[in-house]
């Protein structure tokens, strides 16, 4: 690996860090359901990196990089508060699909609220950022076979809720 020790390389990523402010701010909301909260953490993220971008390996992903940051920042800044924030917004689901039907957006996030803490994140960051497995594993600080076990798992335990859901639905349509 090699770490940045040219002005220009630092001044490059110096410069880029900037562009990831919305989509930090969305991640951010999504931990801490508070928008003053979530821009403090962007704050906190970008204070970190800047101060910590001099062990910045150049090849790596600097998405990744900022989101485990600000990931470590919400961690750090729950476990003083003795609570953990589970809180999901708005989701992009992209080209990532748990279930084909014709469930609403809404329905699928309930869903995804619902599930166990360590699947949470997992999920926001798979199917609505749609990291890849080795980008989660960097920001969560997880082994990548537990990532992937996790992904597995949330996939299966929504699809398990949804189906459930929609069986509910036609027993009520029957009656």
């Amino acid at each position: 690996m090699i770490i940045m020790n040219n002005y220009t390389e630092y001044t490059a990523l110096k410069n880029k860090i900037p562009q990831y402010y919305k989509a930090l701010i969305r991640y951010a909301f999504k931990l801490t359901k508070n928008n003053d909260d979530a821009k403090d953490l962007v704050q906190d993220t970008f204070y970190k990196a800047y101060a910590n971008i001099d062990k910045f390996t150049l090849g790596t992903n600097v998405r990744a990089w900022l989101y485990k940051i600000l990931y470590n920042q919400f961690c750090t800044q729950s476990r003083k508060k003795s609570v953990v924030k589970d809180n999901f917004a708005e989701y992009n689901f992209g080209k990532s699909t748990v279930i084909k039907n014709n469930m609403s957006k809404a329905e699928i996030i309930d869903s995804i609220y619902n599930l166990d803490t360590k699947y949470k994140i997992i999920s926001l960051l798979f199917f609505t950022k749609e990291f890849s497995y080795s980008e989660i594993k960097k920001v969560t600080d997880l082994k990548l076979g537990t990532v992937k076990s996790r992904v597995y798992r949330s996939r299966v335990i929504l699809r398990d809720q949804i189906e459930q859901r929609n069986r509910n639905r036609a027993l009520l349509k029957a009656v």
